[in-house]
């Protein structure tokens, strides 16, 4: 191979590599400006609703990250709104439906590990595979509950590991849900 051939090869290996570089590889979703921010309830919780039906709630005393996230964005591929809402602790998944469908513990991740999930001093929940269980048999204990206990295995670590989290503002965040679905 001459060098002529050699420098030909270099530099068309040089474009190639700065027109990939200059590319933007992956886009980010980023709330747009809230419709509503700061509405304070009757229970002392902090609302901020997103016109993309994302949104959050918040005790306006922490400062702790214990609030309540709620997702409910149109389906890029179906236009439908698909909800759920978390905290640290759970994931409360709606999907296309009006009323949750599931109840998960955050961070499982083991395969072939089963999650509990225990709702103040009640039994615990055991969930499927992936850390969810049917709402049916959490909700009605959430109601009126303090707090939610959970026990995940998270990959590659085959042991147990124990979180306590608030369930204050669960039925704001529901509410929340309820609100942002209904947006068009």
């Amino acid at each position: 191979m001459s060098w002529l051939n050699i420098l030909a090869c270099t530099s068309l290996c040089a474009i190639a590599l700065s027109a990939c570089a200059s590319t933007s590889s992956t886009p980010q979703h980023k709330a747009p400006p809230p419709i509503s921010e700061g509405e304070v309830s009757a229970s002392g919780f902090i609302t901020t609703r997103h016109p993309d039906g994302s949104g959050g709630l918040r005790l306006a005393s922490d400062s702790g990250g214990n609030g309540w996230s709620v997702d409910c964005r149109k389906d890029a591929m179906t236009d439908r709104r698909t909800c759920q809402f978390s905290n640290r602790g759970i994931f409360v998944y709606y999907g296309v439906s009006s009323t949750p469908q599931e109840i998960c513990a955050f961070g499982h991740s083991f395969p072939g590990r089963i999650a509990q999930i225990r709702i103040d001093s009640n039994a615990p929940v055991s969930t499927n595979g992936d850390g969810c269980a049917p709402a049916s048999k959490l909700l009605a204990q959430i109601t009126g509950a303090i707090q939610v206990t959970t026990r995940v295995y998270t990959w590659p670590y085959d042991y147990p590991v124990d979180k306590v989290f608030t369930l204050a503002g669960f039925k704001e965040a529901i509410a929340l849900a309820d609100d942002l679905r209904k947006l068009p």
